[in-house]
């Protein structure tokens, strides 16, 4: 399910003065601001700047399962802004920051000099959020600078405290919190016009892989346990009445208790630094003329290296019905005519390799190049 929040950004009509205040009131609210500071620097809050990555998709890291809000600064103060916030899974392409720029417009005189900086700093011909670190950084320079003169013809404090919320203006911060869990990512989409054209900036927050499917390559072995296979050949004798040749149906004596088939397993891995892990494996033969399928408990070793124990759907060779062991044939037949193969069940063993390349991949070439 997607969690969907889009918000329309109205600009901010800028007072550059605020009403006056005593000196209490004054100082209780610089206590009640750094109050609120602190309290919001033990958040976890992730920022998205605007003055790079515009055009681009941003992706981000995050830990699962941890609250987190977002903030957005470097915003123009007088432009409209769209946001999206979509909580979904996708494949995001790594960051790209562009270079930034900086302009800004000389004041000049004291109170009246800072005024016009502060109209300068919202309203100037800035249309471009790449020039926005550098302005605030050259704009707080001057508001420190202004705080340490001497000024009696105007009030200082009140105009200070309007350079501040103007700084404050180029931020945008949601109040709502968002938690993300494994697997899951949260795509931030920020929209501006200019000249008639979107400007878009994206950024994706994910947090980590639930886990990932694994190919390894196995050495399995299928045990006859539950079904074995019968091999029988036609004995010839001599029928001592009549003279002529007769075919006995034999058994062979069978040793081989293993059959050696190369396969490929997939299994799921969780994301996680164990050195052991358990998982349920899935396995092919590489006979897909004859096919073999493969399903079983797997135990990991640091994902290299594994081994897998369950059951095995195979064909096997056996005496066809209308056969019996002991029958005498007046003629000679084929093993294919006195034997069919069946799909049976069987346990097996297999140990799996994770290697970058097909191990098996050469014997089959040369199989093919001397059939």
């Amino acid at each position: 399910m997607l969690n969907h929040l889009k918000i329309i950004d109205l600009h901010i009509k800028y007072q550059p003065l605020l009403p006056t205040m005593s000196i209490f009131k004054f100082y209780f609210s610089l206590a009640l601001i750094t109050i609120l500071s602190l309290q919001l620097s033990s958040q976890n809050v992730k920022v998205i700047d605007l003055s790079s990555g515009q055009g681009d998709v941003i992706s981000k890291t995050i830990v699962a399962n941890k609250v987190f809000t977002i903030k957005i600064k470097n915003k123009l103060i007088n432009e409209n802004y769209t946001y999206e916030i979509e909580k979904k899974i996708a494949v995001i392409p790594s960051l790209n920051f562009p270079d930034t720029q900086f302009q800004t417009v000389g004041p000049q005189s004291e109170c009246e000099k800072f005024r016009n900086t502060i109209e300068d700093f919202i309203t100037g011909d800035s249309n471009d959020e790449t020039q926005m670190p550098e302005k605030i950084k050259k704009f707080e320079e001057k508001i420190e600078a202004f705080k340490k003169q001497e000024i009696k013809d105007c009030d200082k404090d009140e105009l200070v405290k309007s350079a501040n919320y103007a700084i404050q203006s180029t931020v945008k911060e949601f109040s709502e919190e968002f938690v993300l869990k494994k697997g899951e990512e949260l795509e931030v989409t920020i929209t501006r016009i200019k000249d008639s054209k979107p400007l878009v900036w994206k950024y994706i927050f994910k947090a980590p892989k639930k886990g990932e499917w694994q190919t390894s390559y196995g050495f399995s072995f299928i045990m006859d346990s539950f079904n074995k296979r019968e091999n029988f050949f036609l004995q010839t004798t001599t029928n001592m009445t009549t003279g002529n040749s007769e075919f006995v149906v034999t058994e062979k004596v069978d040793r081989q208790k293993l059959e050696f088939v190369p396969s490929v397993f997939f299994s799921w891995l969780k994301n996680t630094n164990a050195d052991f892990q358990v998982s349920l494996s899935g396995g092919l033969s590489f006979d897909f003329e004859s096919p073999t399928a493969f399903l079983g408990c797997s135990i990991f070793y640091n994902r290299n290296l594994s081994l897998t124990l369950g059951l095995v759907a195979h064909k096997q060779q056996f005496l066809r019905g209308q056969y019996n062991a002991g029958d005498v044939l007046t003629e000679s037949i084929s093993e294919d005519q006195l034997h069919e193969n069946v799909y049976t069940f069987n346990p097996f063993l297999s140990l799996n390799f994770n290697l970058s390349k097909n191990p098996f991949k050469k014997v089959e070439e040369s199989e093919t190049e001397n059939n």
